[in-house]
């Protein structure tokens, strides 16, 4: 496919109309250095740290790349991207999963396979369904809680950085 960086660049057209060419340049320059990309178990997994959408976005941006939102359906999983995101120096950013209970309140998914979430890895007092403001969180966040890499549920139109999944290299 060539430099993950390029093939980056040559996307975000499509995804960051009316960002400033500027802003784009210098959040590249300072991924640069390391690889955004991660093979484990089976599939090759990108970590969208160039820029920060909604859910919807991320799904959108994902599917765009021939690849999908990630589930998270094992702790090995978990643990590996929780520790491949401080190996990339984003330790402390909010990933979106494809984790959601929007068709079903009641229950949680994996949107990407329409799997019921078997293993979990929940933040102490999540999932808590509204924030402090009551507004409702339907989408599922993954990130970096006191020692491990827990789960959230967040409002779907804020703002994260996102983990996209493919069973091929990309």
């Amino acid at each position: 496919m060539g430099d993950p960086v390029y093939y980056v660049v040559s996307s975000l057209n499509s995804v960051l109309s009316g960002a400033n060419n500027d802003t784009v340049n210098s959040r590249l320059s300072k991924r640069s250095s390391s690889s955004n990309y991660l093979n484990f178990a089976g599939k090759t997994y990108y970590f969208g740290t160039v820029f920060r959408s909604n859910f919807y976005r991320a799904i959108q941006y994902c599917r765009q790349q021939g690849m999908q939102l990630v589930s998270i359906p094992t702790q090995a999983i978990n643990d590996r991207l929780g520790k491949y995101i401080g190996e990339i120096g984003v330790g402390n950013g909010h990933f979106w999963t494809s984790g959601t209970n929007l068709a079903d309140v009641n229950q949680w998914i994996w949107l990407s396979t329409g799997e019921n979430f078997v293993y979990t890895n929940w933040h102490p007092g999540e999932p808590s369904y509204k924030n402090s403001d009551n507004v409702t969180e339907n989408c599922v966040e993954a990130r970096h809680f006191g020692k491990g890499f827990t789960w959230n549920d967040l409002n779907c139109f804020w703002e994260a950085y996102f983990i996209c999944e493919s069973t091929s290299s990309c």
